[in-house]
């Protein structure tokens, strides 16, 4: 299997999940504050997408080249030298699973806000 479709596949579980924490804290704060569930849901929902595609990006920053240069430069990472190949693979991975997730979210948030448009 290609490592684009495995990180697709736990992009997606990662947000099912995601979405299942949030959806009881939508229904909790739409009960209490009388607003639309859907509403506040979609509202949750794309501060993590927004968040989500930050760390991605983040992740992704941190293992490139310029980032180890300045890091080893102003001696904040261990002086061990130049992250082998496997390990920039394994951490540009990551980094695509956390945003596609964020992505994820976002798009099923611009779907919850059609109704509101």
């Amino acid at each position: 299997m290609h490592w684009l479709v495995q990180a697709a596949r736990d992009s997606l579980a990662e947000a099912v999940v995601i979405n299942l924490v949030t959806l009881p804290v939508s229904f909790g704060f739409g009960y209490y504050y009388s607003v639309p569930t859907i509403a506040i849901f979609g509202f949750i929902v794309l501060l993590e997408a927004t968040a989500l595609m930050f760390i991605g990006g983040a992740m992704d920053l941190a293992s490139s080249a310029t980032a180890t240069t300045v890091s080893k430069f102003l001696k904040l990472g261990p002086g061990e030298g130049p992250l082998p190949d496997e390990e920039k693979k394994r951490r540009f991975r990551r980094a695509v699973v956390f945003s596609l997730s964020g992505v994820f979210l976002f798009v099923e948030a611009l779907a919850l806000a059609l109704p509101f448009t």
